[in-house]
């Protein structure tokens, strides 16, 4: 199946969302301890 381009863009931009928030998670864990 392939994903149409509307819908592989909106993945990435989807994924690169959600590492950017991780990044932001990993930063606020380590200052918290």
């Amino acid at each position: 199946m392939k994903l149409s381009e509307e819908m592989t863009t909106a993945l990435n931009d989807q994924i690169a969302l959600e590492m950017t928030a991780s990044q932001f998670y990993l930063a606020a864990a380590g200052w918290c301890e």
